[in-house]
């Protein structure tokens, strides 16, 4: 008799192992919550590149090239409306990145104000006055009086530097990633003007970057601009006065 009570089960014993098991998968789920939490935190940090974390390079580039497309779009708009128009003749001029951003008030001859038309990407300023979206940073020139370019950035204080004539036919826009981080596979640098063609530096010496590589109008050949009317067609491909390969991309 003493044998077979010495087989019967613990009461005691037996409740502490379902306890233990209980406790065990309870931890197990709260594992499993907090794991599947931070994959869905992350996959919308990558879903979402211009709160969170840096993409890869050829994503990268794709999202420069998409707000390229949208500054095209924007200037192709403003200026068939006449929406800045300094000197009163009707013929609408092309206007600065931080007047199609919202970020200053379009230069109009009388009364008149016009939202925003970039995408609220553009909502963030870089270093030195460049608009930034993502890990690329943006700059826009408008023809300057006497010839050349210049930098809209500082609208307010080159505002009577601007040739308004020139510019209701010619801008043009480069966008260049914040560090010097993206291999040399694909271009890191684009150009496109006011015919909506835009280009990549392809130089494999060159990684273009932040203040300290900065692209300009200046590098480009200067024929398509030389007779101040609408901008010939470049070629294909081109080297600008560095040496620099630039090829067109679409």
């Amino acid at each position: 008799m003493g044998d077979e009570e010495s087989c019967m089960p613990d009461p005691s014993s037996t409740s502490a192992r379902e306890s233990f098991v209980r406790d065990s998968r309870q931890v197990g789920l709260l594992r499993f919550l907090l794991t599947f939490s931070l994959t869905l935190l992350g996959l919308g940090f990558v879903a979402i590149p211009r709160f969170g974390s840096p993409l890869s390079p050829e994503s990268a580039r794709q999202a420069a090239l998409a707000e390229l497309r949208s500054i095209v779009e924007a200037q192709n708009r403003w200026q068939a409306e006449a929406r800045v128009d300094v000197d009163g003749d009707g013929v609408g001029e092309f206007a600065a990145l931080f007047e199609l951003a919202g970020k200053a008030s379009p230069r109009l001859k009388g009364e008149g104000s016009f939202a925003a038309s970039l995408p609220l990407s553009f909502s963030d300023e870089g270093p030195n006055k460049r608009l930034r979206v993502g890990s690329y940073l943006f700059e826009l020139w408008l023809p300057a009086k006497g010839g050349g370019w210049i930098s809209a950035r500082k609208l307010g204080e080159l505002h009577d530097d601007i040739d308004v004539d020139a510019a209701e036919q010619r801008w043009c826009a480069f966008a260049w990633p914040t560090h010097r981080v993206f291999p040399a596979e694909g271009p890191d640098c684009f150009f496109v003007d006011a015919r909506g063609e835009i280009y990549g530096c392809v130089d494999e010496a060159t990684h273009w970057g932040g203040l300290r590589r900065v692209p300009h109008p200046g590098l480009l050949p200067s024929t398509p601009y030389s007779s101040g009317d609408t901008p010939r067609r470049l070629p294909a491909r081109f080297r600008d006065g560095a040496g620099r390969s630039w090829v067109w991309h679409y």
